[in-house]
Protein backbone atom coordinates (compact mmCIF):
# COMPACT_ATOMS: atom_id res chain seq x y z
CA UNK A 1 0.00 0.00 0.00
CA UNK A 2 1.33 3.53 -0.45
CA UNK A 3 2.24 5.63 2.55
CA UNK A 4 -0.12 8.27 3.25
CA UNK A 5 -3.03 6.56 0.94
CA UNK A 6 -6.22 5.12 2.88
CA UNK A 7 -7.72 1.65 1.07
CA UNK A 8 -10.84 2.60 -0.65
CA UNK A 9 -13.67 1.88 1.63
CA UNK A 10 -16.65 -0.39 0.27
CA UNK A 11 -18.83 2.43 -0.27
CA UNK A 12 -16.06 4.14 -2.59
CA UNK A 13 -16.05 0.80 -4.55
CA UNK A 14 -19.57 0.42 -4.75
CA UNK A 15 -19.68 3.88 -6.21
CA UNK A 16 -17.03 3.34 -8.36
CA UNK A 17 -18.97 -0.08 -9.69
CA UNK A 18 -21.98 2.29 -10.46
CA UNK A 19 -20.42 4.28 -12.63
CA UNK A 20 -18.64 2.11 -14.04
CA UNK A 21 -22.00 0.43 -14.90
CA UNK A 22 -23.70 3.66 -16.43
CA UNK A 23 -20.38 4.64 -19.14
CA UNK A 24 -21.11 0.46 -20.07
CA UNK A 25 -24.88 1.22 -20.89
CA UNK A 26 -24.10 5.11 -21.58
CA UNK A 27 -26.67 5.47 -18.80
CA UNK A 28 -27.71 8.62 -16.91
CA UNK A 29 -27.95 8.80 -13.25
CA UNK A 30 -31.76 9.01 -13.62
CA UNK A 31 -32.11 6.04 -15.96
CA UNK A 32 -29.60 4.12 -13.20
CA UNK A 33 -31.54 5.51 -9.96
CA UNK A 34 -34.55 4.21 -11.68
CA UNK A 35 -33.27 0.80 -12.14
CA UNK A 36 -32.32 1.02 -8.46
CA UNK A 37 -35.51 1.79 -7.17
CA UNK A 38 -37.34 -0.53 -9.67
CA UNK A 39 -35.29 -3.49 -8.12
CA UNK A 40 -36.38 -2.66 -4.29
CA UNK A 41 -40.09 -2.34 -5.07
CA UNK A 42 -39.59 -5.07 -7.22
CA UNK A 43 -38.11 -6.82 -4.45
CA UNK A 44 -40.67 -6.34 -1.59
CA UNK A 45 -43.19 -8.96 -2.73
CA UNK A 46 -40.21 -11.83 -2.73
CA UNK A 47 -37.88 -10.02 -0.97
CA UNK A 48 -36.47 -13.04 1.25
CA UNK A 49 -36.01 -14.92 -1.78
CA UNK A 50 -34.45 -12.60 -3.04
CA UNK A 51 -31.93 -11.47 0.00
CA UNK A 52 -31.95 -14.96 -0.09
CA UNK A 53 -30.35 -15.81 -3.50
CA UNK A 54 -28.34 -12.90 -3.01
CA UNK A 55 -27.02 -13.95 0.03
CA UNK A 56 -25.97 -17.52 -1.37
CA UNK A 57 -24.75 -16.09 -4.50
CA UNK A 58 -22.18 -13.92 -2.02
CA UNK A 59 -21.53 -16.96 0.33
CA UNK A 60 -20.09 -18.73 -3.06
CA UNK A 61 -17.95 -15.82 -4.18
CA UNK A 62 -16.68 -15.63 -0.36
CA UNK A 63 -15.75 -19.57 -0.33
CA UNK A 64 -14.02 -18.84 -3.90
CA UNK A 65 -12.32 -15.84 -2.49
CA UNK A 66 -11.08 -17.84 0.66
CA UNK A 67 -9.52 -20.84 -1.65
CA UNK A 68 -7.35 -18.28 -3.26
CA UNK A 69 -4.40 -17.57 -1.14
CA UNK A 70 -3.43 -13.27 -0.67
CA UNK A 71 -0.50 -13.91 -3.20
CA UNK A 72 -2.83 -15.02 -6.06
CA UNK A 73 -4.42 -11.64 -6.58
CA UNK A 74 -5.36 -12.29 -10.47
CA UNK A 75 -7.32 -14.99 -8.91
CA UNK A 76 -9.37 -12.89 -6.53
CA UNK A 77 -9.49 -10.17 -8.97
CA UNK A 78 -11.48 -12.24 -11.01
CA UNK A 79 -13.46 -13.58 -8.66
CA UNK A 80 -14.63 -10.00 -7.46
CA UNK A 81 -15.25 -9.09 -11.35
CA UNK A 82 -17.61 -12.50 -11.49
CA UNK A 83 -19.16 -11.80 -8.50
CA UNK A 84 -20.01 -8.05 -9.74
CA UNK A 85 -21.14 -9.21 -13.55
CA UNK A 86 -23.44 -11.36 -11.69
CA UNK A 87 -24.73 -9.04 -9.22
CA UNK A 88 -25.14 -5.73 -10.95
CA UNK A 89 -24.40 -5.82 -14.20
CA UNK A 90 -26.36 -8.98 -15.24
CA UNK A 91 -29.46 -7.43 -13.73
CA UNK A 92 -29.33 -4.38 -14.92
CA UNK A 93 -28.91 -5.40 -18.10
CA UNK A 94 -31.99 -7.24 -18.13
CA UNK A 95 -33.34 -4.01 -16.93
CA UNK A 96 -32.14 -2.18 -20.05
CA UNK A 97 -33.65 -5.25 -22.07
CA UNK A 98 -37.17 -5.07 -21.03
CA UNK A 99 -37.00 -1.27 -21.51
CA UNK A 100 -36.10 -1.98 -25.42
CA UNK A 101 -38.98 -4.37 -25.41
CA UNK A 102 -41.25 -1.82 -24.24
CA UNK A 103 -40.15 0.90 -26.67
CA UNK A 104 -40.98 -2.02 -29.65
CA UNK A 105 -44.55 -2.73 -28.44
CA UNK A 106 -45.46 0.73 -29.32
CA UNK A 107 -44.36 0.20 -33.21
CA UNK A 108 -47.92 -1.81 -34.61
CA UNK A 109 -47.01 -4.58 -35.86
CA UNK A 110 -45.46 -5.57 -38.63
CA UNK A 111 -43.59 -2.04 -38.71
CA UNK A 112 -39.82 -2.52 -37.31
CA UNK A 113 -38.02 0.09 -35.57
CA UNK A 114 -33.99 1.00 -36.71
CA UNK A 115 -33.76 3.84 -33.82
CA UNK A 116 -35.01 5.98 -31.83
CA UNK A 117 -34.80 9.14 -32.81
CA UNK A 118 -36.00 11.53 -30.46
CA UNK A 119 -37.33 10.70 -26.74
CA UNK A 120 -38.45 13.09 -24.07
CA UNK A 121 -40.49 11.84 -20.98
CA UNK A 122 -41.43 13.02 -18.07
CA UNK A 123 -42.88 11.72 -14.52
CA UNK A 124 -44.37 13.30 -11.62
CA UNK A 125 -45.07 11.38 -8.38
CA UNK A 126 -43.16 8.71 -6.98
CA UNK A 127 -42.53 6.19 -9.50
CA UNK A 128 -45.93 4.00 -9.32
CA UNK A 129 -49.42 4.60 -10.45
CA UNK A 130 -51.27 7.41 -10.45
CA UNK A 131 -48.61 9.17 -11.19
CA UNK A 132 -48.95 12.20 -14.11
CA UNK A 133 -47.20 11.20 -16.86
CA UNK A 134 -46.30 12.90 -20.41
CA UNK A 135 -44.26 11.44 -23.36
CA UNK A 136 -43.47 12.25 -26.97
CA UNK A 137 -40.85 9.90 -28.93
CA UNK A 138 -39.89 9.59 -32.66
CA UNK A 139 -38.99 5.90 -33.89
CA UNK A 140 -37.16 5.99 -37.12
CA UNK A 141 -38.39 2.78 -38.86
CA UNK A 142 -36.44 0.53 -40.82
CA UNK A 143 -35.86 0.90 -44.76
CA UNK A 144 -37.86 -2.10 -45.52
CA UNK A 145 -40.57 -1.29 -42.85
CA UNK A 146 -40.98 2.63 -44.16
CA UNK A 147 -40.79 1.02 -47.78
CA UNK A 148 -43.64 -1.44 -47.23
CA UNK A 149 -45.88 1.42 -45.41
CA UNK A 150 -45.55 3.05 -48.66
CA UNK A 151 -46.65 0.19 -50.52
CA UNK A 152 -49.81 -0.09 -49.19
CA UNK A 153 -50.81 3.36 -49.68
CA UNK A 154 -54.55 3.84 -48.40
CA UNK A 155 -54.80 0.44 -47.17
CA UNK A 156 -52.26 0.64 -44.31
CA UNK A 157 -55.04 1.25 -41.89
CA UNK A 158 -56.37 -2.43 -42.62
CA UNK A 159 -52.85 -4.14 -42.44
CA UNK A 160 -51.25 -2.59 -38.98
CA UNK A 161 -52.21 -4.62 -35.31
CA UNK A 162 -55.16 -3.54 -34.31
CA UNK A 163 -56.86 -2.84 -37.87
CA UNK A 164 -59.34 -0.27 -39.20
CA UNK A 165 -61.31 -0.24 -35.99
CA UNK A 166 -58.58 1.84 -34.41
CA UNK A 167 -56.18 3.11 -37.19
CA UNK A 168 -57.45 6.37 -39.56
CA UNK A 169 -56.63 8.57 -42.24
CA UNK A 170 -54.82 11.97 -41.29
CA UNK A 171 -56.01 14.72 -40.73
CA UNK A 172 -56.84 14.54 -38.20
CA UNK A 173 -60.17 15.42 -36.84
CA UNK A 174 -61.00 16.13 -33.36
CA UNK A 175 -64.80 15.20 -33.32
CA UNK A 176 -64.55 12.15 -35.80
CA UNK A 177 -64.59 9.14 -33.35
CA UNK A 178 -65.90 9.39 -29.50
CA UNK A 179 -66.70 12.22 -26.61
CA UNK A 180 -63.41 10.81 -25.08
CA UNK A 181 -61.61 11.45 -28.27
CA UNK A 182 -62.81 14.64 -28.30
CA UNK A 183 -61.77 15.19 -24.95
CA UNK A 184 -58.18 14.10 -25.84
CA UNK A 185 -58.02 17.59 -28.16
CA UNK A 186 -59.89 19.95 -25.68
CA UNK A 187 -58.57 19.42 -22.41
CA UNK A 188 -60.24 19.50 -19.24
CA UNK A 189 -60.74 22.95 -18.39
CA UNK A 190 -64.22 23.95 -19.36
CA UNK A 191 -63.18 27.74 -20.10
CA UNK A 192 -60.12 26.64 -22.61
CA UNK A 193 -62.38 23.71 -24.62
CA UNK A 194 -64.05 26.45 -26.98
CA UNK A 195 -60.63 28.26 -28.00
CA UNK A 196 -59.22 24.50 -27.54
CA UNK A 197 -61.68 22.88 -30.43
CA UNK A 198 -60.98 25.67 -32.74
CA UNK A 199 -57.37 25.40 -33.53
CA UNK A 200 -56.03 22.69 -35.54
CA UNK A 201 -54.71 19.50 -34.08
CA UNK A 202 -51.46 19.59 -32.54
CA UNK A 203 -48.83 17.57 -30.51
CA UNK A 204 -48.46 20.73 -28.19
CA UNK A 205 -52.23 20.77 -27.05
CA UNK A 206 -52.29 16.98 -27.06
CA UNK A 207 -49.39 17.06 -24.36
CA UNK A 208 -50.14 19.81 -22.45
CA UNK A 209 -53.82 18.23 -21.72
CA UNK A 210 -53.30 18.31 -18.05
CA UNK A 211 -51.14 20.86 -17.80
CA UNK A 212 -47.58 18.86 -17.68
CA UNK A 213 -45.72 20.54 -20.49
CA UNK A 214 -42.66 18.97 -21.41
CA UNK A 215 -40.12 21.11 -23.38
CA UNK A 216 -40.03 19.05 -26.72
CA UNK A 217 -37.88 20.77 -29.38
CA UNK A 218 -39.91 23.07 -31.68
CA UNK A 219 -38.82 21.52 -35.12
CA UNK A 220 -39.93 18.16 -33.60
CA UNK A 221 -43.36 19.12 -33.10
CA UNK A 222 -43.72 20.98 -36.09
CA UNK A 223 -42.92 17.91 -38.03
CA UNK A 224 -45.53 15.84 -35.80
CA UNK A 225 -47.67 18.69 -36.81
CA UNK A 226 -47.55 18.12 -40.28
CA UNK A 227 -48.09 14.86 -40.17
CA UNK A 228 -51.67 14.81 -37.93
CA UNK A 229 -52.50 17.90 -40.16
CA UNK A 230 -51.77 16.55 -43.70
CA UNK A 231 -53.13 13.58 -45.71
CA UNK A 232 -51.26 10.68 -46.22
CA UNK A 233 -50.54 9.26 -42.24
CA UNK A 234 -52.65 7.27 -40.16
CA UNK A 235 -53.20 7.64 -36.47
CA UNK A 236 -54.59 5.53 -33.44
CA UNK A 237 -55.50 6.29 -30.23
CA UNK A 238 -54.52 3.79 -27.44
CA UNK A 239 -54.29 3.45 -23.52
CA UNK A 240 -52.79 5.24 -20.96
CA UNK A 241 -53.61 8.45 -23.14
CA UNK A 242 -51.75 7.53 -25.94
CA UNK A 243 -51.46 8.48 -29.68
CA UNK A 244 -49.83 7.02 -32.20
CA UNK A 245 -49.28 8.48 -35.94
CA UNK A 246 -47.77 6.45 -38.57
CA UNK A 247 -46.28 8.15 -41.17
CA UNK A 248 -44.98 6.31 -44.41
CA UNK A 249 -43.51 9.26 -46.28
CA UNK A 250 -41.11 9.83 -43.54
CA UNK A 251 -40.83 6.36 -42.53
CA UNK A 252 -41.60 7.39 -38.54
CA UNK A 253 -43.96 6.92 -36.00
CA UNK A 254 -45.03 9.37 -33.52
CA UNK A 255 -45.56 8.29 -30.22
CA UNK A 256 -47.30 10.94 -27.94
CA UNK A 257 -49.13 10.38 -24.42
CA UNK A 258 -50.47 12.69 -21.42
CA UNK A 259 -52.33 11.11 -18.63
Amino acid sequence: MIAGRAPLSAVKYFDLGIHFVMSLFDASWSEMSGFLLGMAIMALPGLALIVAAYVAIIRMFLRLWKGFGPERRLSRGLVLLAAFMTLIVLPYALFRSSGDNSQESRIPRPLKMARIEYQLEESWGFGGPGDNETGFVIYQLTEESAGWARAQGSALATQLSQGARCWRPTPVEKDAGTPDDLRRWTGPIQEEREEWAARKPNIADYLDLYGFTIPVEKARMIEADSAIQNPGSFYCYGRGGSLTIVDPGRGKVYFAYAG
